[in-house]
């Protein structure tokens, strides 16, 4: 938090911690924290989440959505590649990732 409140101090309007299989945090300058939630998956790689979270979550941003649902996405986004084997290759469309968080928001962590 202490470095999220630094970053914001210099021009950003959100900074957003990744933790892994402890999902995310999305700190704003107005104050406000969200928390990013976990699908739970059985990974197949351990590399390619973190460009997959970050992809979906910045076009979430940038077509309008609010934090909470860019922070799912980008969660979703990040199950779906690791469970596959390649990287860049199996970078999911936005259908399929609305159609992953439909059939396994129960499973959400947070």
């Amino acid at each position: 938090a202490y470095t999220a409140r630094r970053l914001l101090g210099v021009g950003n309007s959100i900074v957003v911690v990744k933790r892994g299989k402890d999902g995310s945090t999305a700190y704003t300058t107005g104050g406000e924290i969200v928390y990013g939630p976990v699908f739970p998956v059985a990974p197949a790689k351990v590399y390619g989440a973190g460009d997959a979270f970050a992809g979906a979550l910045l076009s979430r941003l940038l077509c309008g959505a609010s934090l909470k649902d860019a922070l799912t996405a980008g969660a979703a986004n990040a199950s779906i590649n690791i469970a596959k084997t390649r990287c860049a290759e199996d970078m999911a469309t936005w259908e399929e990732i609305m159609t992953y968080i439909k059939e396994n928001r129960d499973a959400l962590s947070r």
